[in-house]
């Protein structure tokens, strides 16, 4: 879960026509033009509520589950790369009830913010970057839970699991959210929760 209670500063320089956005994050300075959330666990404090579906099915499924599966099989991962992963010697028809029932708790899940995430991003509203969401979520997903908490026209583009082939931590998805903010990669800055970024 990240912490939005870091002390961030923020300038703004104009340098031979050039303007450069410098932020001030725990003692580091990073020149960006756009900033990149993820969302579970970043944005929506749903990690815990997660994990523990996932750890349902996978003791329904002998699966083992401790961190370093969720790690690598769960967070920044689309459902059906877990469901392929985690439950890869599960028969067809356990998957598909798995598929089911991810769904579903999906759509009654109503997660709150992380602490301090709408003042941050009200805060970054009002200067000169953009900001992108980058989620494994399918978007239906994506637009009920940012709907839900307000969050969702701070964003400048989205890319979400119906966008991509690939999931965390391929870089697939930064890349196409830094192509629709029309940004360079190199000039975004990333706050993302998951061990398994690249």
């Amino acid at each position: 879960m990240v912490d939005f209670s870091i002390s961030i500063e923020y300038y703004f320089l104009n340098s031979s026509g050039n303007n450069y956005n410098l932020f001030l994050i725990m003692d580091k300075v990073y020149s960006v033009k756009a900033i990149v959330f993820d969302m579970d666990g970043v944005i929506i404090d749903s990690i815990a509520e997660i994990e523990k579906f996932w750890e349902g099915w996978a003791s329904k499924e002998k699966v083992n589950f401790n961190n370093d599966v969720i790690v690598k099989y769960n967070h920044g991962r689309t459902t059906t790369e877990t469901i392929e992963q985690l439950f890869s010697r599960s028969l067809s028809g356990v998957k598909e009830q798995i598929a089911i029932s991810a769904g579903d708790f999906d759509t009654a899940m109503r997660p709150e913010l992380i602490e301090g995430v709408f003042s941050f991003l009200s805060q970054l509203s009002t200067l000169d970057v953009r900001m992108g969401l980058v989620t494994s979520s399918p978007t239906e997903r994506v637009n009920k839970l940012l709907n839900l908490n307000d969050t969702y026209h701070f964003f400048n583009a989205i890319i979400t699991g119906d966008d991509i082939k690939h999931g965390k931590p391929h870089p697939e998805p930064y890349l196409k959210i830094a192509d629709k903010l029309k940004t360079d990669p190199k000039d975004c800055l990333v706050f993302e929760d998951s061990d398994s970024r690249h």
